[in-house]
């Protein structure tokens, strides 16, 4: 198919700068861009009519919606007709609506959005619909419209608003079982509407990702699960869509900063825990500063001491030595949770009480994970979105659906930038 565009403009008051110029022609690209479509459409919907064998190869599979007929006539064609108006990346243009009739029935329909791909009562094909919300997951808003200016489109913020938030409805996460079984869960807070000072708690939920997977999608780990709540509970919603997953897997490898209700939606699954080896020393300066210990004196150095020591862990493959460190390691552990008993630090051996359980498994049984620093760096992209403004608790679920699907599990992959 060859398309020839005539196109006229008659430069006014135009200085002869680079930058003039183009400014000039990025005004008309909308109308360049209607031209260029009034013209496929119309050579495609005459490709349909006559049954073109080349062409009409290359068009979607259009049947009478009456008597599933594929024999046409045209009942309204070219310029002077109806007009659709549809949405592209460079902003909003109308194009003839054109209009047929079957020839063995006499039932009307447009043609114009089935030749695009749009869906009824729909402005732009899925693809323009997920790039437009892509652009407003990346950015504020705000600044979507004007990089979007800046190159030519004329699109104002609300639609790339109004893009995002229907294809974030579209997108879901779940645990993949033919992924490697190690996750990692925590959550992070986002300014929410209604919610106080604190907002509310986005959750997420990790998964390693399989060299292949890696490769193919450019990220080393997947999202397994998103929800938004309230700071306390919640971990149902997160865990919900892949319980039956997570049931069919012979053991669950889970990283966590040591919150006991991530478990509880967890009963029916073999999971192994390993307790962030980062949170460890990170939360026992909150705890000791509530003892009211020194932070210059001897105890509180010991007390840091020991528990940088306890927590540095390497891969042993031999059994025998991973057994004698992580024998070592508990030793070090319950020495700290005596003297921290005998010096009046009573919160700090509670946390290292409760903590020490699950403090080892990366010793015990080889776990990949011994913090959860992946999780951690997704919490960091979320953060450079949201924390721009203030959100419904839908709206920020939304756009941080299609952030993270584009970052970590492949959505529009190919606009990714390696």
């Amino acid at each position: 198919m060859e398309i020839t565009l005539h196109f006229q403009y008659t430069p006014s008051n135009v200085r002869m700068q680079l930058g003039d110029v183009v400014d000039v022609f990025k005004e008309n690209i909308p109308r360049l861009v209607e031209r260029f479509v009034s013209q496929i459409v119309s050579r495609a919907a005459d490709a349909l009519v006559k049954g073109d064998g080349e062409e009409r190869f290359r068009l979607p599979d259009i049947r009478c919606r009456c008597c599933g007929g594929q024999g046409f006539a045209f009942k309204s064609h070219g310029s002077g007709g109806p007009m659709k108006h549809l949405t592209t990346v460079f902003g909003d243009i109308e194009v003839p609506n054109i209009r047929i009739y079957c020839k063995a029935c006499g039932a009307r329909m447009c043609v114009t959005a089935p030749l695009l791909d749009v869906a009824p009562k729909a402005r732009a094909d899925e693809n323009t619909r997920n790039q437009l919300a892509l652009a407003g997951a990346l950015t504020s808003f705000r600044s979507t419209q004007t990089i979007g200016g800046i190159f030519g489109s004329n699109l104002d913020k609300t639609t790339f608003w109004r893009y995002a938030q229907k294809a974030g409805e579209g997108v879901s996460f779940q645990v993949d079982p033919d992924e490697p079984p190690v996750l990692e869960a925590d959550g992070t807070g986002i300014p929410t509407h209604g919610d106080g000072k604190r907002g509310s708690e986005l959750k997420v939920l990790v998964q390693k990702c399989s060299d292949t997977t890696a490769e193919a999608s450019g990220s080393q780990c997947r999202v397994a699960g998103l929800a938004v709540g309230s700071y306390i509970g919640g971990w149902d919603r997160l865990f919900g869509p892949s319980l039956e997953a997570l049931a069919k897997m012979e053991v669950v490898h889970l990283a966590i900063d040591g919150e006991a209700d991530v478990l509880k939606p967890l009963d029916n699954v073999n999971v192994k825990v390993q307790r962030c080896l980062w949170h460890i020393p990170h939360q026992a300066k909150y705890t000791l500063w509530e003892d009211k210990a020194d932070k210059d004196g001897p105890e509180y150095r010991h007390v840091m001491a020991g528990i940088y020591e306890a927590v540095s862990t390497a891969y042993v493959d031999d059994g025998d030595l991973r057994l004698l460190l992580a024998i070592t390691r508990k030793q070090e552990v319950q020495a700290l949770i005596g003297y921290c008993d005998g010096h009046g630090m009573p919160k700090t051996a509670a946390y290292l009480r409760n903590a020490q359980h699950d403090l080892l498994m990366c010793v015990y049984d080889r776990m990949a994970g011994r913090t959860t620093s992946i999780v951690e760096r997704v919490m960091r992209t979320v953060n450079m979105r949201v924390n721009v403004g203030k959100w419904s608790r839908k709206g920020a679920l939304n756009i941080n659906k299609i952030r993270l699907g584009f970052y970590y599990n492949g959505f529009l992959n190919y606009l990714r930038v390696s």
